[in-house]
């Protein structure tokens, strides 16, 4: 051969692409299985992560709220606890940043903890809620006044400290928001306070607080005639000792179940035209699921504020929590427990409301 055929021939090997070695069907199954398996591995090593906060919390809830009864008859937290961040707030602010709901900063911490008796009411271009308790919140200053790009961590960790609930039903709550917020790229979930006014997923028809979204399109602010409708249901207390022992009017399971029984009434009849009912609202809407959410909002008031009609008040109307008449949430009589107010409580009087405006309505009979 000669120099040039084989400087040709080096040069054409050089060029040549590179081969790649034969793989068989049987090989490539293998490979793809393999980066099946390994998928699924990394999937579930990270899923707890996001899991973990969850089934923890409601494995502890159950133990709060036996040791809340054990520890009934000792001195309650002090009201100082409100501005103190305790080891529960620092192990609940994990869990939410562990549930991808962003990181609590030092001024998130400062917020919530300097925040007590400053109402103001809000302003025009605030976000507002139909939720009268995050409103109260924001109203006060526990979270951002203007209700906006509020992080989930701080509404969980805000509503601890505000109301004295177990980190447990702070988890709990603060995830019902999950299904409305949005996510951004510094690691945060959040929302605006009036994407809780999306149609039926929490907002709901047949609110003891705000009219339905047919006669309010704005379900920010409350419905004064409601909320006074709500509260002539409140009555003397008879029992020794019960709330109420110095003459104040209180709403109780048995009253609440009536005011709802009305209210869910009034907006499913058919029979009186010239009231808020079916017959003016074709959109009337109110499954299972929302009447849960409609008794679980009636249960919240009567433990936080023992169903007293002057704490209620300013609540219900003003969206403001009452501590200018007396009320304090690390004070209240409603035996909540020592380490705060548990999901399964709440579940107890929640569930004794719903029977009670079931046993009301009349039965169906049967054909």
């Amino acid at each position: 051969m000669s120099s040039a055929e084989a400087a040709q021939s080096a040069q054409s090997a050089q060029s040549a692409p590179p081969t790649t070695p034969h793989v068989s069907a049987c090989e490539d199954y293998e490979v793809k299985k393999f980066l099946g398996f390994w998928n699924k591995l990394k999937g579930a090593i990270t899923l707890p992560a996001k899991l973990l906060p969850f089934i923890i919390l409601h494995t502890l809830d159950p133990v709060l709220f036996l040791l809340n009864i054990f520890t009934l008859p000792f001195p309650r937290a002090k009201p100082e606890t409100q501005h103190k961040w305790t080891t529960a707030d620092k192990l609940l602010a994990k869990a939410c940043q562990l549930s991808g709901w962003g990181k609590i900063t030092e001024s998130d911490k400062k917020m919530i903890l300097s925040a007590l008796n400053n109402y103001n009411a809000p302003g025009d271009e605030d976000s507002r809620s139909p939720c009268p308790g995050l409103n109260a919140m924001a109203n006060h200053g526990f979270i951002p006044r203007h209700g906006k790009h509020v992080s989930l961590s701080v509404i969980c960790l805000a509503i601890k400290k505000t109301y004295d609930f177990a980190p447990t039903f702070a988890y709990q709550l603060t995830s019902a928001a999950g299904f409305i917020s949005k996510s951004s790229g510094d690691g945060k979930t959040w929302i605006d306070l009036n994407d809780i006014a999306a149609p039926n997923v929490i907002e709901h028809d047949a609110s003891l607080l705000r009219h339905d979204r047919m006669f309010q399109p704005d379900q920010g602010p409350p419905a004064v005639d409601l909320c006074e409708r709500t509260l002539q249901f409140a009555h003397p207390a008879k029992q020794p000792g019960a709330p109420g022992k110095k003459g104040q009017n209180c709403l109780n399971t048995e009253s609440m179940s009536k005011a709802l029984y009305e209210r869910r009434l009034i907006c499913s009849s058919n029979d009186d035209p010239q009231r808020e009912s079916k017959v003016r609202n074709g959109q009337y809407f109110l499954p299972g699921k929302l009447k849960i959410f409609g008794a679980g909002n009636s249960a919240i008031p009567l433990i936080l504020w023992d169903g007293r009609e002057d704490y209620l008040r300013p609540f219900f109307v003003e969206e403001r929590l009452a501590y200018r008449e007396g009320w304090h949430p690390y004070t209240r009589e409603s035996p909540a427990g020592f380490f705060g107010l548990s999901f399964l409580y709440f579940m107890l009087v929640f569930a004794k409301i719903e029977h009670g405006v079931g046993s009301i309505f009349p039965k169906k009979k049967k054909e």
